[in-house]
């Protein structure tokens, strides 16, 4: 078995020798680059659009639907969603990102509690607050 092993190590080994190209080694932005193709450009073109996709976290439910968090603008807001493949409703407006929510295990009609960073440090300074039904404008 172990012969085995060896054998296809040095099979894959010789495989890799033979198609190895010039080496193109290039230092650039603090790393080491060697035998890389470029990129083709109408490659980057294609594939740039998935680079601007966004992800949501899930907090929990509300008594009227799905509390997330999204990165809107330069910093993570909450936002409501009402039903399955609804739009977000934005809840919070802040200029720094909101660091955490908390819902109650049972949907808690009068709201939830969310830490913000304050001041733009966004590390070590979160705010408790209550977000409350009377914030909303149902």
């Amino acid at each position: 078995m172990l012969k085995l092993a060896f054998c296809s190590a040095l099979i894959l080994l010789a495989g890799c020798a033979s198609t190895a190209t010039q080496s193109t080694l290039e230092f650039e932005m603090g790393r080491f680059t060697d035998g890389v193709p470029e990129i083709p450009a109408d490659l980057l073109a294609t594939t740039q659009r998935y680079g601007a996709a966004r992800g949501a976290i899930n907090f929990g439910w509300l008594d009227d639907g799905l509390l997330i968090s999204t990165r809107f603008g330069e910093s993570n807001q909450l936002h409501r969603v009402r039903t399955a493949m609804g739009m977000r409703e934005q809840l919070t407006f802040f200029d720094g990102p909101v660091a955490g929510a908390w819902v109650p295990a049972i949907a808690d009609p009068r709201g939830f509690v969310f830490a913000r960073d304050e001041g733009g440090a966004e590390f070590s300074s979160s705010i408790p607050t209550i977000w409350e039904r009377d914030n909303r404008d149902d």
